[in-house]
């Protein structure tokens, strides 16, 4: 979901420094990392909205994007970066029983 550790084999960070980081000065430095955390918060409201019946207070959005994020670090702290067969098997796994159960039960 925000490219971190253990999904993030196509933005997976390199060891030769190159792009904004290198080319930029303080100040469009500061616009680019902004946006990117903007950009980040942005989906996971949004997954709270679709995913998690949205919010009806502010607390409740502030917990439940909370919630949300720190399960994304978690994920990313505890397991190193996937292969990309492992993150096949990955999702193929409880992911995809988790979408297709989610699929079949609105149609009981």
């Amino acid at each position: 979901m925000n490219m971190y550790p253990p999904f993030n084999i196509v933005g997976a960070p390199q060891e030769i420094p190159g792009g904004p980081a290198v080319e930029f000065n303080a100040a469009f430095l500061s616009l680019v990392v902004s946006g990117r955390a903007i950009f980040a918060i942005a989906k996971v409201v949004l997954f709270m909205n679709l995913f998690m019946g949205g919010a009806t207070s502010l607390l409740e959005v502030f917990i439940k994007t909370f919630i949300i994020y720190m399960w994304s670090i978690f994920v990313g702290a505890v397991f190193p970066r996937f292969r990309p067969d492992q993150s096949v098997r990955f999702f193929l796994g409880w992911p995809a029983a988790f979408g297709v159960l989610a699929v079949v039960l609105p149609l009981l």
